[in-house]
């Protein structure tokens, strides 16, 4: 049985689902439930920062009384209960990952009046509501990796690049090669090749002495 009451009854009409006007509040029927939309909000992170510690999102939906949308949670009011948001799939790697909001009716019930008369439905751009990006490392870790934190090549770098084995800056190493002129091997059987009065026949070894020689 279907009855209306109330200071307002008056103004409304039971009506079936082609609007006609139900006479008889005796019968068989069903309640068409309405559609509320859960819409996430995005959120942007990089894998360096984790992955976020909480969800947000708002209820939406059409021809909802102002007290029933987005005001869903306080339990005085005619949708009792809490929607809350996740994103169960959601990695460290980088892409984008589904938010998705579910009703928890009041005390866990099952099948309560919330229940019966709505149903709630996803946002399509939940799908992609959270973005990981790729990492970005922060200014600390960032100044440690460039050249603003290391020693400017200028002449004390190359000072205290002398440092030896003794461990002894601005002085000279206690061991070291110096290389001796000619630093190549331009003697053939005893004679310095690079004499002007050194007559070269083969084209290869000329070839070679002028490249090196002019």
């Amino acid at each position: 049985k279907v009855a209306l009451t109330g200071d307002d009854a008056a103004n409304y009409k039971i009506v079936d689902s082609k609007g006609t006007e139900v006479t008889n509040a005796k019968g068989l029927g069903k309640i068409t439930p309405k559609e509320i939309v859960l819409k996430a909000d995005p959120q942007e992170r990089w894998i360096n920062e984790g992955l976020p510690t909480g969800y947000t999102g708002t209820p939406m939906g059409k021809n909802l009384s102002h007290n029933e949308v987005p005001e869903i949670v306080p339990s005085d009011t005619p949708l009792p209960g809490t929607i809350d948001y996740s994103s169960p799939n959601a990695r460290l790697r980088v892409g984008y990952y589904a938010v998705e909001g579910t009703y928890h009716a009041l005390n866990g019930a099952d099948g309560d009046t919330v229940s019966w008369n709505y149903r709630f439905i996803q946002d399509p751009a939940n799908k992609t509501a959270l973005y990981i990006g790729p990492y970005i490392p922060d200014y600390e870790y960032y100044k440690a990796m460039t050249q603003v934190s290391k020693m400017t090549p200028d002449e004390y770098a190359y000072e205290n690049a002398s440092l030896d084995r003794t461990n002894q800056y601005s002085r000279k190493p206690t061991a070291q090669v110096d290389p001796v002129p000619p630093a190549i091997n331009v003697v053939k059987d005893g004679v310095d090749i690079r004499q002007n009065d050194i007559n070269v026949l083969d084209d290869t070894v000329y070839t070679i002495v002028d490249e090196v020689f002019g």
